[in-house]
């Protein structure tokens, strides 16, 4: 029996799935300079007009891939923890959360892209929005998930970004140097300045509990 053929929008759409997929292992294995149109479309298997006839450009298509890339990173709200789950298990689900997107090879595809395009006020314009986003959602999940934590919530969030920072700048160094060992260290290092900034303002009674 004939398959059905695919409806024109079905085909549009598994075209620039094919072009991002194709554009984010381009970027991550020769950087910005190598993802050119060429190579892109050949990992995509389309013709080279397919860029133009979805995107506009090139400049398009990395719009396009900093907007998947970068949505689902920046908006993905950290997981919540059971009921009084104790504190070092909160702060542990909170780095782990963290580390599992500035971790992930993928965030040097939007690297690439933010670094060759960073004059680009469309695009920096759109990667602040979604910053904006990240950080309201932490305000609101920072003060609900640590409760017990006696700090306002613009501290809560100061602590957390500066962990955050940490990450960021340990995953650049991991592009010189890998290791598990020096992973395992980093992630301590992360949650040690979380917690140094939460303990000594718990409240009083979670201070007694023993």
């Amino acid at each position: 029996m004939a398959q059905p053929r695919q409806k024109q929008h079905e085909r549009r759409a598994e075209t620039r799935r094919k072009l991002i997929d194709g554009a984010i292992e381009c970027l991550m294995d020769m950087g910005y300079a190598g993802a050119n149109v060429q190579e892109i479309c050949r990992r995509a298997g389309v013709t080279t007009g397919a860029i133009q006839h979805n995107f506009g450009s090139k400049q398009g298509l990395m719009t396009a891939v900093v907007e998947e890339l970068f949505r689902s990173f920046a908006d993905a709200a950290p997981p919540r923890g059971p009921a009084r789950l104790p504190l070092e298990d909160r702060i542990g689900r909170l780095v782990d959360h963290y580390w599992s997107i500035y971790g992930d090879d993928r965030y040097f595809a939007i690297l690439e892209i933010l670094l060759a395009t960073r004059h680009d006020e469309e695009l920096m314009l759109f990667v602040a929005r979604h910053r904006q986003n990240l950080l309201t959602s932490l305000r609101s999940f920072l003060p609900r998930e640590f409760s017990d934590v006696d700090l306002p919530a613009e501290t809560l969030l100061e602590i957390a970004h500066d962990m955050m920072d940490y990450l960021r700048g340990y995953a650049v160094h991991r592009l010189y140097q890998r290791e598990t060992r020096l992973d395992d260290a980093a992630l301590e290092r992360a949650r040690t300045m979380v917690r140094e900034g939460f303990e000594a303002a718990l409240k009083s009674e979670e201070r007694e509990r023993p």
